[in-house]
């Protein structure tokens, strides 16, 4: 599946809400349902985190990515483009504009939730370049 930030994402199968999860940690808005009433308030249970727990999931990925690259070839580096606000190499010219903000508020609602986001990083910036 392709989305970009501010997609809406439906998702007709509920289970757990990880879809629900990954559209909240990746600023997506999610619609999820289930056919069992049940399962979609389990969904939702398990989509109430805390915003350190979500924010940390993206500083997960970024230093994932660091590792990445750490295990890239000088011949593969050189074939690498760069990301303009984290300062490393991507792959694609098209993740050289990225920015995965990170959550600031995450609001619960009757039937979801409002979720919050700001543009900043956890880690320094010093530790993005590379």
């Amino acid at each position: 599946m392709y989305s970009v930030e501010g997609d809406t994402v439906l998702e007709p199968f509920a289970g757990l809400g990880t879809t629900g999860l990954a559209c909240m940690i990746a600023n997506r808005n999610s619609i999820g349902y289930d056919i069992d009433a049940e399962i979609a308030r389990a969904a939702l249970s398990n989509m109430d985190r805390g915003v350190n727990v979500l924010n940390s999931v993206i500083d997960s990925r970024l230093k994932r990515h660091l590792a990445f690259l750490e295990g890239l070839s000088d011949e593969e580096r050189l074939r690498c483009y760069r990301n303009t606000h984290y300062g490393f190499d991507v792959k694609t010219r098209q993740e050289t504009a990225i920015q995965i903000d990170r959550l600031c508020q995450i609001g619960k609602t009757e039937s979801g939730f409002i979720c919050r986001y700001e543009n900043s990083n956890s880690l320094q910036d010093e530790d993005y370049n590379t």
